[in-house]
Formats: C-alpha cells, sequence, structure tokens
C-alpha cells in the first residue's frame, strides 16, 4: 500500500494559449446613456416650448376671430396658460441648469 504523505496533488489548471485571448478582440466599450438621454431631454423641452408658443397663437386667434367672445376666452385662458407656463420654465430651467453643471 503506497503512503499518503508521498502523494502529490494533482494540478487541474489549464493554460490557454496567447492566441486564445487574442482572438477575442479588445473589449466592448462601456454603454454611455448620457447623449440618448440629453437628446430625449431636448426633444421633450423643444416640444414642450411648441406647445406653448401654439397656445399662444391660438389665444391671439381666438381673440382676433372671435371679437365677441373675449370675455369667454379671458376666463378660459389662465385655466390653461398658468400650468404650461409653469411646465415649460421648469423644463427650460432643468436644461439650462444641466449645461451650466456640465460646462456646456
Amino acid at each position: 500500500m503506497q503512503d499518503v504523505t508521498s502523494l502529490t496533488p494533482l494540478d487541474f489548471s489549464v493554460e490557454r494559449p496567447p492566441t486564445a485571448v487574442a482572438a477575442r478582440g479588445p473589449a466592448p466599450e462601456k454603454y454611455d446613456p448620457e447623449p440618448q438621454r440629453e437628446k430625449l431631454r431636448g426633444w421633450i423641452a423643444v416640444g414642450l416650448v411648441v406647445v406653448f408658443a401654439l397656445a399662444i397663437a391660438a389665444s391671439f386667434f381666438l381673440f382676433w376671430w372671435f371679437p365677441d367672445k373675449t370675455a369667454d376666452v379671458n376666463e378660459f385662458l389662465p385655466l390653461g396658460l398658468a400650468p404650461l407656463t409653469s411646465v415649460v420654465g421648469a423644463v427650460v430651467g432643468f436644461c439650462y441648469g444641466a449645461r451650466t453643471r456640465r460646462g456646456d
């Protein structure tokens, strides 16, 4: 019978040839979502400003086209423009604030 102390441990490590590592190519670049995020923020800001401009233009159109309904338009106008003004102001302020922080 063989003595247990004389046994040597087995080496199960596998060495890969250097060509196997090089064949995989360079490591992929890390994904950066910031450019897409900024583009989407810009589109949202532009869309809100366009909606705000259309609301202002529609109010002028209503005053000009229906002069006998000015009292109705005067009652409706603050209900629609006040929230839209605050949202547009917040979005535009956020966009300029983010650009200032980045140093653009």
